[in-house]
């Protein structure tokens, strides 16, 4: 695994989207450096509705990340 960034708590409404059942979430943030793994690349998930996909810090500004903070938070 690699270096811990940090951790982002974040607080939303629910009431935006009524398919939500909670309001609180954790997100954990890992250096993982990789000669391997191409851009943009797809990975397994486990729920239909969770994306997740490696990107090159080059091109971060090209995803939509959430929770929105995060867009700030990363290249920092």
């Amino acid at each position: 695994m690699g270096r811990f960034l940090g951790c982002l708590e974040y607080i939303f409404n629910p009431t935006i989207n009524i398919t939500v059942c909670h309001s609180h979430e954790f997100n954990f943030l890992f250096l993982a450096p990789s000669i391997s793994i191409q851009d943009i690349s797809p990975i397994a998930q486990q729920e239909a509705k969770v994306k997740l996909t490696w990107v090159n810090m080059d091109n971060l500004n090209k995803v939509n990340l959430l929770p929105s903070p995060l867009n700030k938070l990363i290249p920092k």
